[in-house]
């Protein structure tokens, strides 16, 4: 895989908009030339992996400056294991399931809707936009023996 575009070099692929504007503004902070594509398009749409992901690049001059430090944070060695849904979470999708039950349970009985809009009910409840978990990319460079 080529991983270099002119003077930057990719470093990191992020699913998660939040982890990679912080990864990025901690390598902003010791000083590196940093640039995020696909920071943008996150607020427009939720599932940025479709998008092809936030990429991290760093100047070229950066690359092995930038990868000691990702080390240092335990990048390597962080794996995400067990992904659970949190409580907030499940609160979330629980409020969301009564109310469009209620609603749409309540047309049925009524008469002002068919019966087959009970179908619709999950659908609506996984259709919310939540911020995915999943686990990044790395590029870094090969550690010296």
């Amino acid at each position: 895989m080529k991983r270099e575009n002119g003077s930057m070099v990719l470093i990191a692929v992020f699913v998660s908009r939040f982890e990679a504007i912080e990864i990025a503004s901690m390598l902003q902070g010791y000083g590196l030339l940093v640039s995020l594509d696909g920071e943008a398009h996150a607020a427009t749409e939720y599932i940025s992996l479709a998008l092809g992901g936030h990429r991290l690049c760093v100047a070229s001059a950066d690359y092995e400056a930038a990868s000691d430090i990702l080390r240092q944070c335990g990048v390597e060695h962080s794996d995400r294991k067990d992904i659970r849904p949190t409580r907030a979470l499940k609160w979330l999708v629980g409020v969301v399931a009564s109310v469009y039950t209620t609603l749409f349970g309540a047309a049925v009985i009524w008469g002002a809707a068919p019966l087959y809009t009970l179908v619709y009910i999950p659908f609506a409840v996984y259709s919310l936009p939540i911020d995915p978990k999943g686990r990044p990319d790395y590029f870094l460079s090969e550690q010296e023996a």
